[in-house]
């Protein structure tokens, strides 16, 4: 069974699973099942320092830049419908068309509530590749064109990161809870060093500002 946290709770992965070199990220949400609105959900991962920011503009990974360059994190898609992320492999197009570099311009939504299957954006992590002065890693998702839209986070229902080892053992999972205010960009949760251990932290902290804002937060300039 995998642990089950609260916001605030943390986790030691290395303990949950012994030799841990990698996990394996998993994003899941719904939508009601009457909206019919196109309505985009985007992950993202964040390579932060000790001081808790990027580096430079490539340590962000999301839909525009979906792998490090250190070759240690790698998204699995964009994944612009509501179909889970298992079914990838039979072929279904999960992958929006080419966006815009900018923060803007997705020509893909979501419409409609999900199949009921957790896992719509996967994300992959070779622990063993991040450069040494990556301390944390953290997950989050923003909605696209939220602010035209008039969409925010709380429209959406169980909101959940998962984490499993490369066997796909689930190790911890955090579900947002239903509470939430008019959010447009959350950060669900982090990886982080600590006493050569790796842990994972539910966040569940908010944004009203949307990608701009989790950007600046990290120390990314707009």
């Amino acid at each position: 069974m995998p642990a089950i946290l609260q916001k605030g709770a943390n986790l030691s992965l290395s303990k949950a699973s012994p030799g841990l070199v990698g996990v394996v990220i998993s994003l899941g949400w719904k939508l009601p099942s009457n909206y019919s609105r196109p309505f985009d959900v985007d992950s993202s991962l964040f390579l932060l320092t000790q001081q808790g920011q990027v580096r430079t503009d490539a340590d962000l990974i999301y839909y525009n830049n979906r792998s490090s360059i250190c070759g240690s994190v790698e998204l699995m898609g964009d994944n612009y419908t509501s179909h889970p992320a298992s079914e990838w492999a039979s072929g279904n197009q999960l992958t929006s068309p080419d966006r815009n570099a900018s923060t803007g311009g997705s020509t893909g939504g979501s419409t409609g509530g999900s199949t009921g299957r957790e896992d719509l954006e996967v994300i992959q992590v070779d622990l063993s590749k991040l450069p040494a002065e990556i301390f944390r890693l953290a997950f989050a998702i923003t909605i696209h064109e939220a602010a035209s839209r008039q969409q925010q986070v709380s429209l959406l229902s169980e909101v959940v990161i998962r984490i499993c080892n490369p066997a796909g053992n689930e190790l911890v999972r955090y579900a947002l809870p239903q509470e939430r205010g008019r959010e447009t960009a959350m950060i669900l949760g982090e990886i982080y060093r600590y006493n050569n251990e790796w842990k994972f932290k539910a966040i569940g902290q908010g944004f009203d500002g949307g990608f701009a804002a989790l950007l600046a937060n990290f120390g990314i300039k707009v």
